[in-house]
Formats: structure tokens, sequence, C-alpha cells
């Protein structure tokens, strides 16, 4: 009896077109360049962070009705940013646990902080910031008692003598 989540299609089906993003410095990232940078992050926990924080950075922008040209590219952009961060966690979490903990390495892999990051997740639990609003809380209990049992496994496996990096 599987207790995962059936897996979700990839990232490539999204479907968002070629909306633009306008940033506080004046450059505009249309959807398809921020999904070119999305593939270069080598993990899908690494996704799941990076859209994590575009869907916050976009929480805190109001949308009001009238919007201008820019404000619509931007609201379009937004709405593919939050479907992307579902589709990037319901992906994570439909992973099993040793596929977790393997992604979770190749994502920590890639910070000089790793140790503290983990320490972090482990005495704070603040990865609960990666739950999508929009998740069901069935994903949202999956995903956080999943990161719950990992994370001590993981600060363990930072204090052995042979854990080199």
């Amino acid at each position: 009896m599987s207790r995962r989540i059936p897996r979700h299609e990839g990232l490539a089906d999204l479907g968002a077109g070629e909306s633009e993003q306008p940033r506080g410095n004046g450059i505009r990232i249309s959807f398809v360049h921020l999904m070119a940078r999305v593939a270069e992050i080598p993990s899908i926990f690494g996704k799941l962070v990076f859209f994590a924080e575009l869907a916050r950075q976009s929480r805190g922008r109001t949308e009001q009705q009238g919007e201008s040209p820019a404000d619509a590219a931007r609201s379009t952009l937004d709405r593919s940013v939050y479907h992307a961060h579902l589709k990037i966690f319901r992906e994570w979490v439909s992973l099993s646990l040793q596929d977790q903990l393997e992604d979770l390495k190749a994502h920590l892999a890639h910070t000089e902080t790793w140790r503290d990051i983990v320490h972090a997740w482990t005495q704070t639990g603040c990865y609960n910031a990666f739950v999508p609003t929009d998740a069901s809380p069935q994903e949202a209990d999956l995903f956080l008692s999943d990161m719950a049992l990992l994370t001590p496994l993981l600060d363990l496996m930072c204090n052995t003598p042979e854990s080199g990096k």
C-alpha cells in the first residue's frame, strides 16, 4: 500500500506562455526565461525553494482591478508561479523518503552553509514556508511529516566524521 500522492507531470507542461514580469530594477523576465533558470537548478527541492520564494514575493504585491498591461502581465506570471510551485511541491512529496533524502542532499551540496541550514530546519521547522498556499491539507501534512523525519537524519549525517563537506 503506497502512502504517496500520485506523481504529477513535470514543469514542461505548465503552459504559461510568454507573459512578462516587471522587477524592481526595471528588467522584464518572461516565464520562458524563468523556466530556463529553473532548469539549471539540479534538485527538485531546490526548485521548490526557488518557487516558494517567488510565490512569497508575489503575495507581497497587491493586485487591483483595472490593471495596466504591465500589471496584467505580472498577474499572469504570478499565477504561473503559483501553479509551478504547486506542481513542483507535488512532485517532491510524491518521491519515496529515500529519494527525498537524496534530493535534499543534492540540494544542500550546492551551498556553503548546508550544516547551518539543516540545523535551522531541525530546530525551527522553517521549511513549512515551502508549502504552497493551494496545497491540500493532506499534501501539507505529508510534506511536513516527511521533513520532520528527514531533517534530524540529515542533521545526524552532518555531524558524523565522514560527512566530508
